[in-house]
């Protein structure tokens, strides 16, 4: 993972319970709107995934807390199940 997309990562993955992000705060960070950072986001993850054994430990817990985050998201939007109750979910 580069700097840059673990860089998305930690900022969506900190910033999930606070509520729903705002263009107004993502572009001066990363040069993009919300809906593209959680694009991007969606793209690291599942990229990353795909190749685990690639990643050091701190990269592998980022990507665990990521991965954890997006199943809430799931969940919460098709109501098939309760979210992780460690992760508050607002609209990252």
């Amino acid at each position: 993972m580069d700097w840059f997309d673990r860089k998305v990562v930690e900022y969506v993955v900190r910033w999930s319970p606070y509520g729903p992000l705002h263009d107004e705060d993502v572009f001066p960070e990363f040069g993009m709107g919300v809906r593209q950072l959680r694009t991007r986001f969606n793209a690291i993850v599942a990229e990353q995934t795909a190749r685990p054994t690639e990643l050091d430990e701190p990269d592998r817990a980022l990507l665990g807390r990521a991965r954890v985050l997006l199943r809430a998201k799931h969940a919460a939007r098709t109501g098939s199940g309760p979210t992780n109750s460690r992760l508050p979910m607002r609209d990252y």
